[in-house]
């Protein structure tokens, strides 16, 4: 088979899953047993806090089979950042890398983890070959979240470099309610407006397996995610 046959029947594929969500999404016409499905319209009669609530439990449902763990925080700022101190210290984790991020300074995530004596580098602050070197964690935002697969999406940018996800043993993402989005229709909706550079996604810690398929973590990426979502 050519290269160009392969192609024609990825995007064939791509196109019939894209049609088929879409009218499932339009019509309501969904076999009762099929959760995605269900929440994929319940998503569309909801609005606001129920509308939040259902992503939010359709991604972590996606999210755990796929080995992502989560963890959500009920009381704001302070809550998280205790809960993230506790988990990097549990962990035996002290050398973390943070992107610039304006949404993590807000938190006072850079500021609390030098506080608690974590070493502490920011991605305007380091080279992209320095990640090799000791950083155990990355500690970061994302752009967002997809319930339909239990996705982590992030727009790579001079000041979240891909590596920060990539590299690492452990990815730590904080999440908050405006980064659900229900599926990837939306996700592609929105990138095709916003046109970002390189976009990463995370469905779980990395994941290879041999010939008599074998999976083993942490490979090519991270060995652990850990998502702690801000209610």
């Amino acid at each position: 088979m050519t290269h160009l046959k392969r192609l024609n029947i990825v995007l064939a594929a791509i196109a019939a899953s894209w049609l088929l969500t879409t009218e499932v999404r339009a019509q309501g016409n969904f076999p009762p047993e099929d959760f995605n499905a269900v929440a994929m319209v319940n998503d569309n009669l909801s609005s606001g806090a129920g509308r939040v609530e259902i992503r939010v439990n359709r991604w972590s449902a996606n999210a755990e089979r796929d080995r992502l763990v989560k963890s959500l925080v009920d009381k704001g700022p302070d809550e998280l950042l205790e809960q993230l101190i506790a988990y990097l210290k549990e962990k035996g984790l002290s050398r973390i890398a943070l992107p610039v991020s304006p949404f993590l300074e807000k938190l006072g995530v850079p500021a609390a983890l030098r506080s608690a004596g974590f070493d502490v580098h920011r991605w305007d602050e380091m080279k992209p070959d320095e990640l090799y070197d000791g950083f155990d964690a990355a500690v970061t935002d994302v752009t967002y979240a997809v319930a339909e697969t239990g996705s982590l999406v992030i727009n790579a940018s001079p000041e979240h470099g891909r590596a920060l996800t990539l590299v690492p043993m452990y990815h730590v993402a904080i999440l908050e309610p405006k980064n659900f989005l229900p599926d990837l229709v939306d996700l592609f909706a929105r990138m095709g407006t916003e046109r970002p550079g390189t976009v990463v996604m995370i469905t779980g810690p990395s994941k290879t397996a041999d010939i008599e398929m074998t999976v083993v973590t942490g490979v090519h990426g991270p060995n652990v995610v850990q998502a702690f979502i801000l209610k």
